[in-house]
């Protein structure tokens, strides 16, 4: 496997959701928005930048616009306010939705140029999500592999 075949990567910030979209009727056009409130707007819109500026030293040249790929990512969430209540654990399994992360990631990645043409390349997803431990900041760490090469831990 070649050197450039596997990118790791920390995107550091709160991690948001892409919501789902609504179309609107303008004149003879439907035209899609993004649901959601003004404020889940904004701090989608904040997670996707913070994904495409990750992204953008690491490129890819148009050559690879067409390997599969395959995607490992996991969400590190701040802790709620009301976590000391029912404290269970680091594992998230209340809100966002974690389709709705991987959503709003791997478009930010897109934008960035990690994966060219555009997320429709990605054929494989790992996804879990956490709560931050004491010290950690909220974000995302990631894995990107491109797969044409021979599978990753084969010798």
């Amino acid at each position: 496997m070649s050197a450039d075949a596997h990118v790791s990567l920390w995107i550091d910030g709160t991690p948001a959701p892409q919501g789902s979209k609504t179309g609107v009727r303008r004149g003879d056009r439907v035209v899609l928005i993004e649901g959601g409130s003004a404020t889940g707007r904004r701090k989608h819109r904040a997670w996707r930048d913070a994904c495409t500026a990750a992204a953008l030293p690491h490129r890819r040249p148009d050559a690879d616009a067409e390997r599969p790929v395959e995607v490992e990512v996991t969400f590190v969430l701040p802790l709620p306010k009301s976590y000391a209540k029912w404290r269970h654990g680091t594992e998230a399994y209340r809100k966002p939705d974690l389709d709705k992360l991987i959503r709003s990631t791997l478009d930010g990645l897109a934008d960035g140029g990690m994966l060219p043409g555009d997320d429709q390349r990605v054929c494989r997803v790992t996804a879990s999500k956490r709560y931050q431990a004491q010290g950690e900041a909220p974000g995302a760490y990631v894995d990107v592999w491109w797969m044409d090469e021979p599978q990753r831990g084969a010798a």
